[in-house]
């Protein structure tokens, strides 16, 4: 697949501006877990991928399926990640001084499936807290919460899933919905990302189809429903 690199920019940019609303939001749902402050010193014991390192020389401004890139710089220099290019450390975001954790796997260092606690009990009008160890991850140029009890405990090109069954897996799902997972972010894993999460809005779809070239655009939208 061709490198998309048209809208490095927006997405950057839109990372920036979702981060901010994303630990806000994390104040809140964490605010009650008492392992909170043992996530900055202990990382998940399970992986996604295989270890990798930086490449030096070969980033690029969007984050590419199959990369092992680790800081992705910005053309118009408003953003620098390079804080969070060196696997195994902490940084701390600069809007509400979060600790940010560059995982040892590229694709997230993630819970088991068997380390999930599935259950429905907390849907009363209680609110909901996520136990356990909550960490925000550097992951492919996003931030992705991850929760050991919750998940997510799979990447499928670099898409986040495999959520616990529970209240606390819906809660890490919409997370990562409203930071990772944001639509329109114009890289090869945004495109994913765009496809996968989103494929049920019809809103996102027609901007999708909008970006094809004009012939394709008319059979995508001559396909029957």
């Amino acid at each position: 697949m061709a490198q998309n690199t048209k809208k490095p920019l927006i997405w950057i940019i839109s990372a920036v501006v979702v981060i901010a609303i994303l630990a806000g939001i994390a104040v809140a749902v964490f605010g009650g877990n008492d392992e909170d402050t043992e996530q900055q010193n202990t990382a998940p014991t399970h992986s996604g991928s295989s270890p990798s390192t930086p490449a030096p020389g070969q980033d690029t401004p969007g984050a590419q399926l199959d990369s092992q890139q680790r800081s992705w710089p910005d053309p118009a220099g408003l953003f620098d990640d390079s804080q969070w290019a060196t696997p195994g450390q902490y940084s701390v975001e600069p809007f509400h001084s979060r600790p940010v954790f560059t995982p040892n796997n590229h694709d997230g260092d993630l819970p088991g499936k068997g380390d999930l606690v599935a259950s429905m009990d907390s849907c009363t009008q209680e609110p909901v807290m996520l136990t356990g160890k909550t960490q925000m991850q550097y992951v492919n140029a996003r931030f992705l919460t991850v929760n050991d009890k919750a998940g997510p405990t799979t990447m499928d090109n670099d898409v986040p899933g495999g959520y616990a069954h529970s209240p606390q897996g819906a809660i890490t799902a919409a997370l990562n919905q409203l930071s990772y997972g944001m639509f329109g972010q114009g890289d090869e894993v945004g495109e994913e990302i765009d496809k996968k999460l989103w494929s049920s809005s019809k809103t996102v779809q027609e901007e999708l189809s909008s970006r094809l070239p004009a012939g394709e655009r008319n059979l995508t939208s001559s396909r029957p429903d």
